[in-house]
């Protein structure tokens, strides 16, 4: 497992940028080919680019006072986003939170999956995702946001939640949830 792995990191740093953006485009399509019914249709995208450092954080993208930091756990077919005694719940299918567990756990299978390879090529080219922020629900349907970083330069991805918490599981990001979001689909736990 861990050899697979150390090839693909290998492999990459020995790529042009040619290759480097072909196999970015093909982790990609990979992980939009798996779309369900969890994201709804298709929509355009929504990344914009900041190159200016942000000052103590995450305040360029988010404001910190309207999200609060979760702790995330799964179930065989739900992401559970809990604060205090609150809990948010997200349902999706079984392949989305074995993704998830299987980069908490730090497992490879015999090939790795597409978030593999992406979080490879993110860490390979020093690529840091800074925070994944749960954003939105409407029409019952979670949005998310993935904020990486490379030196100065920042990157406000619009991705699907079970794509950003699978990257966040594998490169220990920070999982935001915005407070209205609590307050509407929470539920007192204990």
């Amino acid at each position: 497992m861990v050899l697979v792995r150390y090839r693909t990191r290998q492999l990459l740093q020995k790529a042009s940028i040619g290759a480097l953006i072909t196999i970015f485009l093909v982790a990609i399509i990979i992980i939009l080919s798996t779309i369900t019914q969890e994201t709804g249709p298709p929509t355009t995208s929504s990344a914009r680019t900041s190159n200016v450092p942000i000052a103590g954080g995450i305040n360029e993208f988010i404001n910190a006072s309207d999200c609060t930091y979760v702790d995330v756990s799964i179930s065989p077919t739900t992401f559970l986003f809990r604060k205090d005694c609150v809990t948010v719940e997200l349902v999706t299918s079984r392949a989305k939170t074995f993704s998830v567990r299987k980069g908490i756990l730090n497992l490879t299978e015999i090939r790795p999956d597409a978030h593999d390879v992406l979080a490879d090529v993110l860490l390979t080219y020093n690529i840091k995702p800074v925070l994944v922020l749960i954003n939105k629900f409407e029409d019952d349907i979670f949005y998310a946001r993935l904020i990486l970083k490379q030196d100065d330069i920042y990157l406000d991805l619009d991705i699907k939640p079970s794509d950003a918490l699978a990257l966040a599981s594998r490169l220990d990001t920070p999982v935001y949830v915005h407070k209205s979001i609590i307050k509407s689909q929470g539920v007192r736990v204990c």
